[in-house]
Order: structure tokens, then sequence, then C-alpha cells
């Protein structure tokens, strides 16, 4: 009886590690930024960050958002497409908005929902590799 209890039990920490470890932004190579650009409706030139410090202020500040499962509508254009590749050579879509002069809000061409940046350094920290 304790083995069943205890099989089942790891099993479902083993599936809940998978699904958890699907969910995160992770092994990011490299990020394309561009710009939304009022003048001509367009997102603008690409600039690309590849330094793992970087990279690393963009992953954690993604990962520590929180989740909500409806998909919000948005008014305007996001301030911001990044294109994020990863090192399996997928890469993702992700558009970040700016409120009140800070980016709060992203969502992703692949994921469902809305996300929503955390308060504190991390956005911080965020804001100052995408200027």
């Amino acid at each position: 009886m304790k083995k069943t209890v205890f099989a089942a039990l790891a099993l479902f920490f083993t599936l809940a590690s998978i699904i958890l470890a699907s969910n995160t932004f992770s092994k990011i190579d490299h990020v394309a930024i561009q710009y939304w650009d009022q003048d001509t409706g367009e997102y603008g030139i690409q600039a690309y960050i590849t330094d793992k410090s970087s990279l690393k202020v963009i992953r954690e500040s993604l990962n520590k958002a929180s989740h909500e499962k409806r998909q919000s509508e948005m008014s305007q254009s996001a301030n911001i497409k990044m294109t994020v590749f990863y090192e399996d050579n997928k890469e993702e879509k992700i558009y970040l908005w700016k409120e009140s002069g800070q980016f709060t809000i992203f969502t992703s061409g692949d994921r469902d929902g809305t996300y929503y940046l955390s308060e504190g350094k991390a956005k911080d920290r965020l804001e100052e590799v995408l200027k």
C-alpha cells in the first residue's frame, strides 16, 4: 500500500514539474527588440540582445510575471515586439505594453493569457535592458 501511494506521489510531482517547466521562459539564446513607431504604424529597426547578463534579466523578469488565463484586449499596439530565440532554434513573439512609463503587461504569440510583470527590481532592470 505504501509503495502505491509513494509511486502515485512521485508520478504527481514529476508531472507537475514538467508542466511548470513548460511554462517558463528558459534557454534563451538571443532576443530581437523592435519598438513601435507611431509615425509609420509599424515596428521599427531591430536591436539584438546577446549578452548573458541582459538575457538573464529578461528571463528572470518574464518568469517572475504573474499569469492570467484570459487574454486582455489592448486598445493600442504594444510598445515593444520582442522576438525570443531559444537554444533549440524555436522562436516566440512577445509583446510588451507600457503603462505610466513602465512595462507592466506582456502577451505571447505562443502562450494563452496575459502576463503582468511583478513590481520591484526585476521590472526596473528589464526597463534598463530594453532602453
